[in-house]
């Protein structure tokens, strides 16, 4: 039965020979290892080349000569099926085996004495006796002095420490009565300290009890031990007992004035402990406190001694602290929950509660601006998710929402709203110094978006807003210093790059948040002498590439990348992302790059400018016609190659990505690095990032 199961499993090997990525996969002998071997039977490792893998059934007969290493079937000599790698045959012991050879029972030696694991001359019975002894196999002999190959000095039930060896002269020698071999505590009480009874060995191998008490010296006493110093007050098993303190890591009693005691009166020669010292009065006045040498002085400026600045039945927010002249000062902090009211010019407001002279008022004495966002549950809103958490005409800015995952309500007096079209909505807005314009959902694609040509803009969807330029880029930025942000847009099916920022003057910057960038004929983004920033992004299907960049400062974070570029000798030059001349350290975290391909010879995935770009917490998989990556360094990524790439926390793990690409392979989870720069409080799908405790690979954050 066993050599048929085996065989059914080599024939299920051999169906599927290994490829050149198997960790089994060998086209010689020499390639194979006990580690990467397939085994069956004990055997030195070799080549199956029907099937490409490593193998440790046997190979010959010579593999099957140690019977004891298998149970065989049958009673002839083991020989070696080579068509399964199987040893078969044999199962008998050995018999007629001669003094010093190993044996299971006393029928396979001739003296029919089988001790201590070999045929042995004699029955050899006894204490530190054996027949095991490398200088006398195979005869009974005395142990050697020292040692004690059978544990006969061990009495049953005895610590170690009583332990004997044999003498040489077939007996034991035992510790003598001065060693100590455990003890008993007896816990102290009140001012009595910690004590224990010690043990001592008997010399015959048996540990006897005392009945004398002593001291453990202020020490713990457990598990029959007293303990020693550093002492810790902290520290229930290291405290000092009885009248002892801890002090300067030893414990002390009768401890004159000044010396540190906690809260052990009993431990200080006054017996007043005071303010953690050994004070010489009771220094129980308003704002006192006994210094450093005992003596009674006004408390510090600042502190807050326990009963004193309280008054009774207010909350401890009111509290008050000393002045340094033995009186009070009072706190002014909020004291209770505020609640929701409307300031002087219509705008929510949160009143709020603050204490007063040890206090808190019954009605609010206080309100503060909610600075546009709106006020709920007594308090403002901490920003905004989306404009409904906003007062009426504002509109929520999620620039900087990967911080905290939440954006900030923007003064409505600064807000442009599309009409007619958004160009003319964002030239309107320069022209009034506004600084959002935002885009109503439409019910058919916009077929312009805007050009910057001057000023700082930010450009938010409401809703869902798709642009569907019918000529040239969706937006861009064209000149020198220039500013915009876009937010919350589906740019679709543009006749030329999706996105674009392009300078000939001073640095410019292009910021993209939460959006989609598809489709595009040529690349989603595009940048060039421009600072750019894209999170949580979609940018795939693009025909020329996802993003490419050039000259500038550059954050990635949390963007899904996929399906971007062209093979072919005549494909894209870009896959999914390609940077060059990176101005300062690249921002490179999270991001999901799949999919993507390019003309043969460019990175089908990522390409950079050099090793000093690094790539971390990202997923690189399924990019094809090119290479998954030029020129970058990789930390805690995995990318798909025959091996991972150099560097921190590197896999070559598949994420099984889903239709979505977020990744569904455990291997991919809690396996990133939370410290990695760029990496925010939200992911692509704006879900809380860490959820475990260690962040996910990619853009979306599963578990």
């Amino acid at each position: 039965m066993k050599a048929r199961t085996l065989l059914v499993a080599l024939v299920l090997l051999l169906s599927s020979a290994c490829t050149e990525n198997d960790p089994l996969y060998c086209a010689q002998d020499s390639e194979c290892t006990d580690a990467n071997a397939q085994r069956y039977d004990p055997a030195t490792p070799y080549c199956n080349t029907l099937g490409n893998f490593c193998f440790a059934g046997c190979k010959t007969d010579a593999d099957c000569a140690d019977p004891s290493s298998k149970a065989f079937e049958g009673t002839s000599k083991p020989t070696c099926n080579t068509g399964t790698g199987h040893c078969v045959g044999g199962d008998t012991l050995p018999t007629g085996l001669e003094n010093g050879e190993k044996c299971v029972n006393a029928n396979q030696c001739k003296t029919s004495n089988c001790v201590d694991g070999v045929c042995c001359d004699l029955a050899c019975v006894g204490k530190c006796i054996a027949c095991n002894l490398a200088s006398s196999l195979g005869k009974c002999a005395n142990v050697p002095d020292g040692d004690d190959v059978r544990d006969d000095c061990q009495v049953a039930g005895q610590p170690d420490a009583c332990k004997g060896v044999c003498d040489g002269n077939a007996a034991c020698r035992f510790p003598g009565t001065n060693v100590e071999c455990g003890g008993t505590c007896v816990p102290g009480t009140g001012t009595v300290e910690d004590r224990i009874k010690m043990s001592f060995c008997d010399g015959a191998g048996t540990c006897a009890a005392s009945s004398t008490e002593g001291s453990c010296g202020g020490y713990t006493c457990k598990d029959g031990k007293c303990r020693d110093k550093p002492c810790d007050d902290n520290d229930v098993d290291k405290k000092c007992t009885g009248e002892f303190q801890c002090v300067s890591t030893e414990c002390q009693a009768n401890l004159p004035a000044g010396s540190a005691c906690g809260t052990n009166n009993n431990a200080c020669a006054s017996k007043m402990c005071r303010d953690g010292v050994c004070c010489t009065s009771d220094c129980s006045g308003t704002c006192e406190r006994c210094d450093s040498t005992g003596t009674c002085v006004p408390e510090q400026a600042g502190a807050m001694p326990m009963g004193d600045c309280e008054v009774s039945g207010q909350p401890v927010a009111c509290r008050g602290s000393c002045d340094g002249n033995r009186a009070c000062t009072w706190p002014t902090a909020s004291c209770k929950a505020g609640t929701c009211g409307t300031g002087s010019d219509g705008s929510p407001v949160a009143q709020t509660y603050s204490c007063n002279m040890g206090s808190c008022p019954a009605q609010p004495n206080g309100e503060s601006s909610c600075n546009f966002s709106l006020c709920s549950g007594g308090a403002c809103m901490d920003g905004c998710a989306t404009k409904s958490d906003c007062v009426a005409n504002s509109v929520c800015d999620r620039t900087a929402a990967h911080t905290t995952g939440r954006g900030a309500c923007v003064d409505p007096t600064k807000v442009q709203t599309v009409t007619t079209t958004i160009q003319d909505a964002v030239n309107a807005a320069l022209g009034a110094s506004k600084t959002h314009v935002v885009v109503p959902n439409n019910a058919t694609p916009y077929t312009a978006g805007a050009n910057i040509t001057s000023g700082a803009i930010t450009i938010i969807g409401d809703g869902s807003v798709t642009v569907r330029p019918t000529s040239g880029a969706a937006f861009s930025v064209t000149g020198g210093g220039l500013s915009l942000s876009l937010q919350n847009v589906t740019v679709n099916q543009s006749p030329d790059v999706g996105v674009s920022c392009g300078s000939l003057g001073a640095q410019s910057t292009l910021v993209v948040v939460e959006s989609t960038i598809s489709s595009s004929a040529k690349e989603g983004v595009f940048g060039t002498k421009c600072n750019v920033t894209l999170r949580r992004n979609t940018i795939n299907n693009n025909t020329g590439g996802g993003v490419s960049l050039g000259n500038g400062a550059f954050t990635l974070v949390n963007d899904v990348i996929y399906g971007n570029g062209a093979a072919g000798a005549a494909g894209s030059d870009v896959g999914g992302v390609g940077l060059s001349s990176v101005q300062g350290a690249l921002v490179f975290a999270n991001n999901t790059v799949a999919d993507n391909l390019a003309k043969t010879g460019v990175a089908a995935g990522i390409s950079c400018a050099g090793s000093a770009d690094t790539v971390r917490n990202s997923i690189v998989w399924g990019n094809l016609g090119g290479s998954q990556f030029l020129g970058c360094s990789f930390e805690y990524s995995t990318v798909q190659g025959a091996s991972a790439p150099a560097g921190t926390g590197n896999l070559n793990v598949d994420c099984n990505l889903s239709a979505t690409y977020r990744p569904q392979a455990a291997g991919c989870f809690n396996v990133g690095s939370n410290t990695a720069a760029g990496v925010g409080a939200i992911d692509r799908a704006n879900d809380a990032r860490v959820k475990g405790n260690t962040i996910d690979l990619g853009a979306y954050e599963v578990q």
